[in-house]
């Protein structure tokens, strides 16, 4: 079966809910789950901290916000 990329998705019209969640250090996490990528966004209290990450079989990078 092929793998499908984000763009492929969202022409099917199957575009997965978004997760939030507050971690233990009351952080918060926001993230979209594709079946080939992750996206996310962590929320934290001190946002020289906050930062966002894309994960994939071909790339994985993350930043701050």
């Amino acid at each position: 079966m092929a793998e499908l990329n984000i763009n492929d998705l969202v022409a099917s019209g199957e575009i997965p809910p978004i997760h939030a969640y507050r971690d233990e250090d009351d952080s918060i996490c926001i993230e979209w789950i594709f079946p080939s990528v992750r996206i996310g966004l962590n929320i934290e209290e001190d946002e020289t901290e906050s930062g966002w990450h894309v994960v994939s079989k071909q790339i994985t990078a993350s930043g701050p916000l």
